[in-house]
């Protein structure tokens, strides 16, 4: 057995154990290892079993974790070997890093406690036309239904009726055949979708000019080796054209919020910057 592993399984062993004596410092606070002057503690230790572990799981994954420790903070002390004596420029960088996390969780949280992210019908409305010219859609997209269909399916003149039809029994009929037999389908109809995803895996997707199709067709139908391919386009809205509210409804719902989020961070950042100058906390020094 590894020299490593039993001594990982007395260092498992003593974790259980420790107790604080008068005038001493903590058993936990305790080293089980140690590289120059860094060294590695049994709390830190403590945290990495699972309660429940088995004895030899729990030395495995402290001896991995040991070799581990070991072998950064050997390359860390090779590292200020062997880099160059002036760290200034590293050290710099690694402040403002520092920085820069310590503010981003402060700003997270800040934004989790105080952001409203309620956003109305009506507030959707109003940004949606207050910024139309910025919702001009990059492709097609469409309202309909599709339906792939084995060649051998029952009964497909009649599920073809029923998909043309207009009528709402008829339409359950269809949505009750696709069920059965469809090979895929898409039966929301009140959903835009973008020509091109709704017809991916289908013949449609070879259409060689998807605006004159769009706007020659209502109902389509082709075929491959194994099925059949029905389309029934109810509406239909090609690219440059104006998106449909629905269809940005949810990406205008976090445009919204996150403009709250900035104001929020700009008044939260001014509230900061006024309550410093009042107390005269600021102090800007001529040249």
């Amino acid at each position: 057995m590894p020299v490593r592993f039993i001594l990982a399984l007395l260092i498992v062993a003593s974790l259980g154990g420790c107790a604080r004596k008068e005038g001493k410092p903590a058993a936990d606070e305790a080293p089980v290892a140690q590289v120059g002057e860094a060294t590695l503690s049994r709390s830190e230790v403590a945290g990495l079993v699972p309660k429940g572990a088995s004895p030899a799981d729990s030395a495995a994954l402290v001896s991995r974790y040991l070799d581990a420790w070991v072998k950064k903070r050997l390359k860390l002390e090779q590292a200020g070997k062997e880099l160059p004596a002036d760290q200034g420029d590293l050290e710099k960088r690694v402040e403002e890093y520092r920085e820069a996390l310590l503010l981003h969780e402060y700003e997270k949280q800040y934004v989790r406690q105080h952001l409203d992210t309620a956003v109305n019908e009506a507030e959707i409305t109003g940004y949606y036309n207050a910024n139309l010219a910025n919702f001009e859609l990059k492709q097609s997209i469409v309202q309909g239904l599709l339906a792939a269909i084995p060649k051998d399916a029952p009964k497909l003149d009649q599920a073809r009726q029923w998909m043309r039809s207009g009528n709402g029994r008829d339409q359950q009929e269809f949505r009750s055949y696709c069920y059965r037999f469809a090979k895929f389908y898409h039966m929301d109809d009140s959903v835009w979708v973008p020509f091109g995803e709704l017809v991916r895996n289908t013949p449609f997707k070879e259409v060689p000019n998807e605006v004159q199709f769009l706007k020659q067709n209502n109902f389509s139908e082709t075929s491959d080796e194994q099925n059949v391919y029905w389309l029934v386009v109810k509406q239909f809205k090609l690219s440059s054209q104006s998106s449909p509210l629905a269809f940005v409804h949810d990406q205008i719902r976090e445009m919204v919020i996150n403009q709250r989020r900035q104001t929020l961070l700009q008044t939260m950042e001014k509230n900061i910057y006024e309550e410093a100058r009042k107390k005269d906390r600021i102090k800007i020094y001529p040249n």
